[in-house]
């Protein structure tokens, strides 16, 4: 057998192996067989690189100019600072108690459900934040944040030196409190999609301005009983006032009926005193088919959210934001029965507390939170992220911006011209922006000609602390196109282990068919070996009886003489 498989391995097509086999020389047989050995090592170290290259799932990307058509996303734009520095400062008697009433009761709420003596309250951590995520929206829609009135002075498409209004509302979430969101019209989409045409936007801030002199009740600060404070020009729910120094808004561009999420989606900061020019681009992420249900999903059904403010059901696309913030929310609801605050309510979660929120909460919420630590949800966060990676659209746009800006505006006549003039091209009353009617007094004052040095800077002070205007237009109609594919798929392990045979083996497919006639061979000669001893037994067998019956005859013969001779 051992010759056989000799003769067999010498005429193999591997001639590392058949020149150790076929040698004669015993010196050269063992230099070919040292020789073959160090190859096989060494193409065992590669082929385990490359398995383990195969076990990392790294992406990769193929860009292609101009084959998706552009698709106008949503625009959104929140300010930094969501409360209003004019409303809150209007408000008649019976509103401000109303609110006072509630932050009182929020503090009090606070000292219960964390076990805090008021006398320290200011040193509670998050106290001040809690207090105001805790207050209803409905509440912080009507008397505390800015109003569309007052921040979106003027919103069209300009085509041709024709305006044509764009609509605006209010989008009130947990993220920012409170957004504006444009509403463009099939007709209006495809009028910004022509060259030439422009989406303008003026926008104010609405900071609080003493000198404007409003004569409403005020907001009692959040105090506690020591006297330590936060008045309201110093709240924010994310920030404290060191950064709040910084403002203006945060323009978002969103996938098409996508969830707005300042952290997930494309996004930039503007200020006021500019005037921004914005160009929207896109290119579209797709998935090759390889990667269809495995990394990426084909059917995205809408995610349904809790509108902040009314409590009602809002359908949004499916998006990466949507995915993670349900998935944490999951997980959140299961180990500590509330759903996070400062973040998307979602409509299956509507039913629980937010947490956070002293108006919602109870203490054996608090007493759960307080268990899971916030390191908890950092491993939840990161294991929602995890769980998304995998779950993207296998279709969808990714946007970015390039802008230019510059000082706007000039205090010249055209900016006068436009505040004195205000309230006759708009529908919008003077009590729903009473910011907005002091400064278009003011200019009407100053076009008579008959003022104080005094209102000149007041009036300028408004301008330039509040104002700041966006231009924005289209890149281009048709956009590139990335396609992401496995970096290094099992068709290129095969290709590769195959490169790698031939190069440091000498093997090929052949070799592989030369393996099993070895097998082959090696299984006949067993076979045959196993046959010729069972033969051989049972021929010995035979020889063995044929003796004991020669025995027992002649023995059978001596025992009748003996008998005889007894007779």
């Amino acid at each position: 057998m051992a010759k056989k498989l000799a003769e067999t391995i010498a005429s193999s097509s591997a001639h590392g192996i058949s020149r150790a086999a076929a040698s004669e020389n015993k010196l050269l047989r063992v230099m070919w067989i040292l020789l073959f050995l160090i190859c096989l090592a060494v193409f065992l170290k590669s082929g385990i690189n490359l398995v383990l290259k195969l076990q990392k799932s790294e992406m990769t990307k193929k860009y292609q100019l101009d084959q998706a058509t552009f698709v106008l996303p949503d625009l959104y734009f929140c300010p930094i600072n969501p409360y209003s520095g004019s409303y809150p400062f209007t408000l008649t008697k019976e509103e401000a108690d109303l609110v006072n009433s509630r932050i009182k009761q929020l503090i009090d709420r606070f000292g219960e459900l964390y076990d805090v003596p008021k006398s320290i309250l200011f040193h509670a951590f998050l106290w001040t934040p809690l207090v105001q995520l805790s207050l209803p929206f409905d509440l912080l829609a009507k008397y505390l944040l800015v109003r569309k009135e007052e921040s979106v002075q003027f919103a069209a498409i300009t085509d041709d030196f024709v305006a044509h209004n764009v609509d605006v509302e209010a989008f009130y979430n947990y993220e920012n409190l409170v957004c504006f969101r444009l509403i463009l019209s099939d007709k209006l989409k495809k009028m910004i999609m022509n060259p030439g045409s422009t989406l303008k936007l003026r926008l104010s801030t609405d900071p609080y301005l003493a000198e404007l002199n409003f004569t409403g009740h005020p907001i009692q600060p959040i105090a506690d009983s020591n006297g330590n404070s936060v008045p309201f020009l110093e709240w924010h729910p994310y920030r404290y006032h060191e950064q709040l120094r910084t403002s203006g808004f945060t323009m978002l561009i969103v996938p098409p009926g996508a969830y707005p999420s300042l952290r997930f989606e494309e996004s930039f900061h503007m200020s006021p005193g500019f005037e921004y020019s914005v160009q929207l681009k896109m290119t579209e992420s797709t998935c090759s088919e390889e990667l269809h249900d495995k990394f990426c999903l084909l059917e995205t059904p809408p995610v349904e959210f809790m509108n902040s403010l009314s409590g009602k059901r809002e359908r949004f696309n499916y998006s990466n934001a949507a995915c993670y913030y349900r998935n944490v929310n999951v997980q959140v609801v299961d180990e500590i029965g509330c759903q996070l605050s400062q973040r998307p309510s979602f409509w299956e979660f509507r039913d629980y507390p937010h947490c956070n929120n002293m108006s919602e909460m109870t203490a054996a919420t608090v007493k759960r939170m307080r268990k899971a630590g916030s390191g908890r949800r950092i491993e939840l966060e990161t294991l929602a992220q995890k769980y998304c990676k995998t779950r993207i659209p296998c279709s969808y746009p990714i946007y970015s911006t390039s802008y230019s800006f510059g000082k706007w505006p000039s205090a010249g006549s055209s900016i006068l011209r436009y505040f004195a003039e205000y309230f006759n091209r708009t529908s919008v009353s003077k009590a729903e922006a009473p910011a907005l009617a002091r400064v278009s007094d003011i200019a009407k004052q100053l076009q008579m000609g008959d003022h104080s040095a005094h209102l000149e800077g007041i009036f300028h002070s408004y301008v330039s602390e509040s104002m700041l205007s966006v231009q924005i237009t289209i890149d281009s109609l048709l956009s590139p196109q990335v396609m992401l594919a496995w970096s290094y798929t099992f068709a290129d392990l095969l290709a590769d282990t195959g490169g790698l045979l031939g190069l440091y083996i000498g093997c090929s497919v052949l070799t592989v068919c030369e393996m099993f006639e070895l097998v082959y061979i090696c299984v006949s000669l067993l076979l045959k070996r196993r046959s010729a001893k069972r033969s051989s037994s049972r021929t010995g067998d035979q020889e063995t009886a044929e003796c004991d019956v020669g025995e027992k005859q002649a023995l059978g013969g001596e025992n009748a003489e003996e008998i005889e001779l007894r007779s």
